[in-house]
């Protein structure tokens, strides 16, 4: 599990495991089992689109979210700058651990 800080000082857990996976697939049709077989299109992707970037975060923090009563809008408004760039690094490492070490390449 990874962490990070947006920029209203509160810390977001990153964790990926095969419901966090659904419910990104589901809430924004986005797979990230994808980012294995694609040539870095995905990544790509994520990183030219900040609000898909912060779409798919909040879909992976969703349930601690909603325990803090953070909708989507509030942690989208506390999303910028540092925060995204640390939120990235985070997603992007939860990704490289959720997979075997055979495919992590």
């Amino acid at each position: 599990m990874r962490t990070f800080t947006d920029n209203a000082g509160r810390t977001w857990s990153v964790s990926l495991n095969v419901d966090a996976l659904k419910r990104v697939r589901s809430l924004c049709d986005v797979d990230l089992m994808n980012v294995v077989q694609d040539n870095g299109t995905l990544l790509a992707r994520l990183a030219d689109d900040p609000v898909l970037l912060c779409d798919v975060l909040y879909a992976v923090c969703r349930e601690e979210a909603q325990a803090q009563g953070v909708t989507d809008v509030e942690f989208g408004r506390a999303m910028g700058g540092d925060a995204i760039a640390g939120a990235a690094d985070a997603l992007l490492q939860e990704l490289v651990g959720f997979f075997p070490s055979p495919k992590r390449g």
